[in-house]
């Protein structure tokens, strides 16, 4: 075996971290590396392949296919032996400077683990002697979004029990699983519309429509929460960016986006399937409708709510053959960017995308 790659396969799971995130991310070396690779013999890959370190294989095959390596192929017909000694040079000075690249990583790293522990802070209860806007007296801030007049509002079917397949809450637990293939089939509005009422109905309004009691809990009552829909293939609906309305059980058309599949997949770190779906639910916060009651503590609040609206869905879906996945692997920026929301007043906090799945599969469980 190529000596440059013995010593790559060879590396520990830190090591390999450092040098494949300089190689693959940091520099366009990825391609060299990988032509190096191609170039070895079946039984030299099969040797590389069974060294490497899982890491290590998860990069590999995790890239876009110029920058992916196949471990039982055979080596081209057609070798630039130039170019492979080229190859080779770059990739073994990468290899001269891994000691720097790994310390810069653990340096890294020990800050990264600082803030997992001052993050910790969040999950723990605290009720702080704050004096609350609510307190204050200051008004209670709208439970609802605006929009402006000309909007385009869709109104959806009245959600029944119709569009359920399996009735059965004891059948929903059990089969209940992070979907993550779906198939070409569109959902109808009645489904869709099930699903937003599982998620985010109302079933009682607070005098003057100043609150309301949903589907899902909320601290005081105040829902900080938005649901946003990019979707793909719902019947009767324009691809494109919905917001839903809970107090009038519509939606809100916001604007066609081109490419909205592939901006899905690449805004969640290329996870494919989050933009082959049907439809992709989008939650955000407003937290400013919690903080009014709890200030500090609101923070807690919002992720425990994300949790009991994402897990509405997931049951609903089952009980109408459809399957989701709870994505907390994206880009906060572009998602933000993609519904319009400023980042700070409000946020996203939760992407799950939806589709029919086949009955016959066997998906990964969560």
């Amino acid at each position: 075996m190529n000596p440059t790659l013995k010593t790559i396969a060879e590396l520990d799971t830190f090591e390999i971290y450092a040098l494949f995130e300089e190689i693959f991310d940091k520099t366009d070396t990825g391609p060299r590396l990988v032509r190096l690779l191609n170039a070895m013999r079946k039984p030299e890959r099969k040797e590389f392949w069974e060294t490497l370190k899982p890491l290590g294989k998860m990069w590999l095959r995790g890239g876009p296919p110029e920058s992916s390596f196949t471990p039982d192929a055979d080596p081209s017909d057609v070798l630039d032996d130039a170019q492979l000694a080229e190859d080779e040079q770059v990739i073994g000075g990468i290899l001269d400077q891994l000691d720097s690249l790994v310390n810069a990583a653990r340096a890294r790293r020990d800050e990264q683990l600082q803030e997992v522990l001052q993050n910790r802070e969040i999950l723990k209860a605290r009720m702080p002697d704050f004096l609350s806007d609510q307190h204050l007296g200051i008004p209670v801030p709208s439970p609802v979004k605006d929009y402006p007049p000309g909007s385009t509002i869709i109104d959806l079917p009245e959600p029944t029990d119709a569009v359920i397949r399996i009735s059965s809450i004891f059948q929903c637990i059990k089969q209940r699983r992070s979907h993550r293939s779906f198939t070409a089939e569109p959902l109808s509005l009645p489904e869709l519309s099930y699903l937003l009422w599982a998620t985010q109905g109302v079933r009682e309004f607070f005098p003057g429509r100043k609150g309301s009691f949903r589907n899902v809990p909320s601290g005081g009552a105040r829902h900080p929460m938005e649901t946003y829909l990019a979707v793909n293939h719902v019947a009767g609906l324009t691809a494109g960016i919905y917001r839903y309305l809970p107090f009038e059980h519509r939606l809100l058309f916001q604007r066609p986006v081109e490419g909205l599949k592939e901006k899905l997949a690449e805004y969640a770190y290329d996870q494919q399937f989050v933009g082959w779906c049907a439809v992709c639910f989008i939650w955000t916060a407003i937290p400013y409708r919690i903080e009014w009651r709890y200030g500090p503590e609101a923070k807690k609040d919002v992720l425990q709510e994300a949790g009991h609206i994402c897990q509405n869905l997931y049951l609903a879906c089952e009980s109408i053959h459809c399957g989701t996945c709870g994505i907390n692997a994206y880009n906060q920026e572009k998602v933000d960017d993609l519904i319009d929301v400023d980042g700070r007043d409000e946020m996203t906090v939760y992407l799950s995308p939806v589709g029919r799945v086949e009955q016959s599969s066997n998906p990964e469980m969560s």
